[in-house]
């Protein structure tokens, strides 16, 4: 056809042409938007398959896999991903991903502020004065979690609910006399939620609200359950119902807490950052029954990764006997055993020592396990907002430079897993992997560059200050199972595989039920539980 006959054509059937032209006018058009123009040193662009919003409905359906899925098919230290008309990073180096922690230029309170006030589901106005506490609020949960009250915390969770635990395993006088448990992940999540109240808000059932209503156990599952509906708000009371009922539980019986000012009673055991943090949402003029509703995020917080790393703690040692019995020859130089009335049939009370279970000259080899648990389990991304244009170096020459109002996302479900870092076994769990690296004699090199890798808890000034909270209750536990029970229906064959990791945690939850038998070892059979800090 001559272009004369085809302009003709065109002029008689103008809407057809047009119909055909329009999707692939908005396909360049979407593609010209979803590809930005980067600065010179703004690192490389993984443009999505589908132009503008490819990389955000990849997020929504993958969430916590997205990362390593771009990472598994572009293994780039740094990238840029436009999400519609924005963008963000995706750091994988070790060495980049420090840089970004230690620059005041990124932070992370911009997060604080936009996620939690969804999850706590508080309007803008109710919001209003919070943001201008988030700087007080972090200086008083580091200040509180620290110390005489951070080892406070330890032993009121300790001696009251994983003691209570471990004394009410009867003393069998066989192994068939011990106590089943069918799906040990539900097990302890129950034991973990009580333990982390009674640190936060005493042991006394007057005082704590999951101990008065221990409905609220539940609540707080059923909360974190549809915790990514709640923040990313998608219909949660559609999509979520559960955490939404869950949420409102929760609130409810907090505001009633704050409103009766349980948290200022003397005699009740309640944590330091229980109180300080009230005290300053008072100071302000917070009223208590929102002080209440914003408090969910606390206990929340204090539990959901206390739980996915004390069962991949437990299965994880417990599975391999060899590694048992050389953590339990550790463990056995932090025991106190005594003679005492009424500790027991027996009369012994057996006494560990939480500042030395957790101090690597004492268990060396029951601290590498534990953070051989975090490398390994633990996919934590750590999100920081540019708050302002900035280059960021990896020390060895190669700089970027960052874009302000850009999110950042440092995965370390890849740095964890690195095999130029961790070796050819990256992928294998080795329990003293992290053995020498707390001694000496380990190369000073080597150290520094797992170190660098190792974020399981975030980094910079935002490091999670509850890590070492939930470092103490898993070792206690685990410590006193070593010491005086058997667990049996473990092994390494067993192992359960995860489930897909949800944006908002950092550690998956086993996929189905692991069963696990549990009775007292022999010679230890009269003994009873306590703890103690040196």
């Amino acid at each position: 056809m001559s272009s004369t006959a085809l302009l003709t054509h065109i002029a008689s059937s103008p809407f057809t042409y047009l119909s055909l032209a329009l999707p692939i006018i908005l396909i360049l058009l979407l593609r010209h938007i979803s590809t930005p123009t980067l600065h010179p040193f703004e690192p490389p662009l993984i443009a999505p398959r589908i132009p503008f919003l490819g990389h955000i409905i990849n997020l929504l359906r993958q969430q916590g896999a997205f990362y390593t899925n771009v990472y598994a098919t572009h293994p780039l230290p740094i990238a840029t991903l436009p999400m519609a008309d924005k963008r963000m990073y995706m750091l994988t180096s070790p060495a980049l991903i420090q840089a970004a922690m230690r620059s005041r230029s990124l932070s992370f309170e911009p997060f604080m502020n936009e996620f939690a006030q969804k999850m706590v589901a508080l309007t803008d106005a109710e919001w209003a004065p919070v943001p201008a506490l988030t700087p007080q609020f972090i200086k008083t949960i580091h200040a509180s979690l620290t110390g005489d009250h951070l080892a406070k915390m330890n032993l009121v969770a300790l001696n009251n609910h994983v003691a209570f635990f471990l004394n009410k395993v009867i003393p069998p006088t066989s192994f068939s006399a011990c106590l089943e448990i069918p799906d040990l992940y539900a097990h302890l999540k129950t034991l973990v939620t009580l333990a982390t109240a009674d640190g936060l808000y005493g042991p006394d059932p007057a005082t704590n609200p999951f101990r008065a209503r221990p409905s609220l156990i539940d609540d707080l599952w059923d909360f974190d359950s549809g915790l990514f509906n709640l923040i990313a708000d998608l219909f949660p009371r559609w999509l979520a119902p559960q955490a939404v009922r869950g949420r409102a539980n929760l609130q409810e019986a907090l505001g009633d807490y704050y409103e009766a000012r349980l948290d200022e009673n003397p005699d009740a055991g309640v944590s330091e950052v229980v109180r300080a943090r009230a005290a300053v949402m008072r100071a302000h003029g917070i009223v208590d029954r929102r002080i209440g509703r914003l408090e969910i995020a606390l206990v929340h917080v204090a539990a959901v990764n206390t739980l996915p790393t004390l069962f991949w703690f437990v299965v994880e040692l417990f599975a391999r006997p060899e590694a048992v019995a050389r953590a339990r020859a550790e463990v056995e130089r932090s025991v106190l055993v005594s003679t005492e009335e009424g500790a027991g049939k027996g009369g012994r009370k057996a006494t560990l020592d939480i500042t030395k279970l957790t101090d690597e000259t004492h268990t060396p080899f029951l601290i590498s396990v534990y953070r051989e648990v975090t490398r390994k389990h633990s996919a934590n991304i750590v999100t920081r907002r540019v708050m302002e244009d900035v280059e960021i170096s990896d020390g060895e020459g190669g700089r970027c430079f960052l874009k302000k109002d850009a999110d950042v996302q440092m995965i370390a479900g890849v740095t964890h897993l690195l095999p130029e870092i961790w070796g050819a076994d990256a992928d294998e769990f080795v329990p003293d992997r992290f053995a020498a690296t707390t001694t000496t004699t380990g190369n000073n090199d080597d150290r520094k560059k797992k170190s660098a890798a190792m974020i399981p808890f975030g980094g910079g000034k935002h490091l999670c200050p509850g890590r070492n909270f939930a470092y103490a209750e898993n070792m206690g536990l685990v410590a006193a199972l070593l010491l005086g029970f058997e667990a049996k229906g473990l092994s390494v064959d067993k192992i359960p595989s995860k489930k897909p990791l949800t944006l908002g945690h950092g550690i998956p939850e086993p996929a189905g039920q692991t069963a696990v038998t549990i009775g007292r070892r022999e010679g230890w059979e009269d003994v009873k539980w306590g703890f103690t800090s040196s």
